[in-house]
């Protein structure tokens, strides 16, 4: 039953992180009419729910997040499964070659 909620769990994680990148998708078509010139691109890291255990009985979790080769990663939020980051991050990005947003 355990691996059922952490399956059920990371589902959930993933479908918003799928969001988020549908969301990245519909800015990378709005800016492709304007070809070379740079944009800033800001992702807020606000929160996470419901997180499966990771350790013994909590999680230390954190966001890892990479646009157009730069990494930039959230502060840990130790011993939490219901983690409130509330952090921005700044991307400067060429328009023309707008790369997708990956989270781990």
């Amino acid at each position: 039953r355990e691996q059922k909620e952490k399956a059920r769990q990371q589902k959930n994680v993933k479908d918003r992180l799928t969001t988020l990148e549908s969301s990245l998708d519909e800015l990378r078509e709005e800016l492709e009419g304007h070809p070379h010139r740079m944009r800033k691109v800001s992702v807020k890291v606000k929160h996470a729910r419901n997180l499966p255990i990771m350790d013994t009985t909590k999680s230390d979790p954190y966001v890892i997040m990479s646009i157009g080769g730069v990494t930039k990663t959230s502060s840990v939020k130790r011993k939490q499964l219901n983690p409130i980051w509330n952090e921005t991050f700044v991307f400067q990005v060429n328009v023309a070659e707008m790369p997708k947003l990956q989270l781990e």
